[in-house]
């Protein structure tokens, strides 16, 4: 008898096709039959007047630590997510040694129940199998993380010998399970390494033809302009002999709003001239990162907090970080268009924008961001994107979904403060949103990119498409009802519309409920 048979089923089987009618059959974590008319199994589920896909597929994630911290990834379950790619914009859970064991200390201390006790990819994805979860986890190492294991966040190009100790940990990460190697070169310290650095650790990929993931340079005109930063992406890629797949495509701040044809353009004729190169992305008008992250000059932060910390204590350098913040925000819309989602000294201010904070505070904008840095990081979302940049994104056929955003909950550990939509709403959005009411594509091609084309892209050869012999990682939705309930000002909702989600053939989500199965497992690259 079968495990689970999922009955009056449409099926839209990720792989690009119209929906059909069929039942499955699900045994052994596994879909062993696809046909009409099958008998019932111990478990049945009516999926009449529902849409069958395979389970959603987040191509860029920052889940690392939150899944050691609270296995049951709600906020993506719930959202129909049954495999998450962490590791990105070249932070990742490994490798940790030198200079990187106290900065991953730091990142680690706002979860009190995770011990970072691991070294490297295999530990960690051991840890992590240990424990359980609901999600798969798609591992990326990450060349910021390497950086600073062997250089710490000195502003100044790797010496020779300094490159082979980075490519060595990029290698150890593939050779243990990692599916590529990210890096985020907006960044400090990641952004004081050049071209040729990049290229020279990135050639340790080619020998497992593993995957080049890049947060490039620049999304905005704060440095070397999005042009010209696909451009060395491309010219990573094709130096290391690599894919290249390239994180959330969005044109941040109005200079570059309407320029995703321009974008879209130049990844075309890149791939034309022969490059395999993709693309993820989120379908909200607002990004998200932090004070660092986002608006401080990199020169400022070299040598990590410590020496930031310094640098703000001086008054002609502090006016100095001052002037370039504003400039900064200038070129973001303005700082009324920040607003606080997240800072544990003072969590009133979650929820305001930075000007008003600045008000409470008695100061400018960009003085009051950095009393706020000397005390602590501070995130924040930003309604920087224009809504027809995300449809022109949206509609190239090598775009994914990718939330960019981390498994997290209503209670507990990994709750609190007022985080982006995405991390609650991002696939709901996508299918809801941009196909049901905006009818920007059709069902079956959204559900196309969220599972079948980044499994092509990660190398999963057993899931993103229902077919009989693949894993059973399963959504069933009403596809009139899905949509994503998460705001900016109300953001710690589940979507609506999801019905049950499985992960390798266990029932994760029933309806509102989460039954407390942590089926996931930590994929590793063959």
């Amino acid at each position: 008898m079968y495990d689970i048979v999922i009955k009056n089923s449409k099926i839209v089987d990720g792989t690009g096709n119209p929906w059909y009618a069929a039942d499955i059959a699900i045994a052994n974590g596994h879909v062993v039959r696809i046909a009409r008319g099958i008998e019932d199994g111990k478990v049945n589920i009516d999926a009449k007047d529902r849409v069958v896909s395979p389970g959603f597929i987040d191509a860029h994630t920052h889940s690392d630590f939150p899944l050691l911290a609270d296995p049951k990834a709600l906020s993506k379950v719930h959202q129909g997510v049954t495999t998450e790619v962490v590791g990105n914009c070249g932070g990742s859970f490994a490798p940790i040694a030198g200079a990187a064991v106290e900065h991953v200390k730091q990142q680690v201390s706002r979860y009190p129940n995770v011990t970072a006790d691991w070294s490297g990819t295999a530990g960690y994805l051991e840890k992590l199998e240990r424990q359980g979860a609901s999600v798969n986890v798609v591992p990326l190492v990450g060349f910021g993380s390497a950086r600073i294991s062997v250089m710490g966040h000195a502003e100044r190009p790797a010496t020779l010998e300094e490159r082979k100790q980075m490519k060595a940990l990029i290698e150890q990460g593939i050779e243990e399970g990692a599916f590529g190697m990210s890096t985020g070169l907006f960044y400090a310290p990641q952004s004081f390494a050049p071209t040729d650095e990049v290229i020279d650790v990135a050639k340790g990929l080619k020998p497992k033809e593993a995957l080049y993931v890049s947060h490039i340079r620049d999304e905005s005109d704060y440095t070397i302009g999005m042009g010209a930063a696909l451009e060395e992406a491309y010219k990573i890629a094709r130096a290391a002999g690599v894919p290249l797949h390239i994180s959330h495509l969005h044109a941040l701040g109005v200079a570059t709003w309407k320029k995703a044809p321009d974008y879209v353009t130049s990844i075309q004729k890149a791939r034309d001239s022969g490059l395999d190169v993709t693309g993820d992305q989120y379908p909200y008008h607002a990004s998200g990162g932090g004070i660092t992250g986002s608006v401080m000059p990199r020169w400022a932060l070299e040598g990590g907090r410590t020496k930031v910390l310094e640098r703000l204590a001086d008054k002609e350098t502090r006016d100095r970080i001052a002037r370039e913040v504003a400039v900064n925000f200038t070129r973001r819309g303005g700082a009324f268009r920040h607003t606080f989602s997240q800072y544990r000294p003072n969590p009133e201010f979650e929820g305001m924008s930075v000007d008003k904070v600045a008000e409470i505070l008695g100061e400018p904008p960009e003085y009051a961001v950095l009393t706020l840095l000397e005390k602590g990081e501070a995130s924040w979302v930003a309604q920087i994107i224009d809504e027809d940049d995300i449809i022109t994104f949206l509609k190239a056929p090598w775009v994914m979904g990718g939330s960019d955003g981390s498994a997290l909950a209503l209670t507990g550990p990994v709750s609190g403060g007022k985080p982006h939509p995405r991390n609650f709403g991002t696939f709901p959005r996508m299918i809801g949103t941009y196909a049901r009411d905006k009818n920007v594509m059709p069902l079956h091609e959204i559900i196309r990119k969220v599972t079948s084309l980044p499994a092509q892209r990660f190398g999963l050869q057993d899931r993103g498409v229902l077919r009989e012999g693949f894993w059973a990682d399963v959504v069933v939705f009403d596809p009139s009802q899905i949509k994503d309930k998460a705001t900016f000002k109300e953001p710690h909702q589940f979507a609506e519309g999801i019905d049950y989600v499985l992960v390798n053939g266990q029932i994760v989500v029933d309806h509102d409920r989460h039954t407390g199965a942590l089926p996931g497992k930590p994929l590793r690259r063959q």
